[in-house]
């Protein structure tokens, strides 16, 4: 299975990116996890886990810049990766952005 982002993915500026985040209610992980988005601005993105409550926050530009860097293919789309761009939060950041690539 190839968790590389094609390039043909378009690649989105980051009010774009903040904007389309702000539309996602709840996101899935690969291993089922629900997450809900409860706030998102340009220093943050807090949300919850549903099965336990526990809150999340993810650095919006470290985020952004793993969107960028999956988008140009440069990383594959896995919580391993994404380790280099956000603090612990890694299944919800991944679940944002395949919510994300799917929109």
């Amino acid at each position: 299975m190839n968790m590389y982002v094609h390039h043909s993915q378009a690649h989105m500026e980051k009010l774009d990116f903040i904007s389309k985040i702000k539309e996602l209610d709840t996101v899935e992980s690969v291993s089922g996890i629900v997450y809900r988005i409860d706030a998102v601005n340009g220093k943050n993105i807090i949300g919850t886990r549903q099965s336990t409550l526990k809150e999340f926050k993810i650095d919006t530009d470290g985020l952004y810049r793993a969107y960028c860097d999956m988008v140009r293919g440069v990383i594959p789309m896995t919580t391993t990766t994404l380790r280099n761009y956000v603090n612990r939060t890694q299944s919800p950041a991944l679940a944002i952005l395949m919510s994300l690539i799917k929109m």
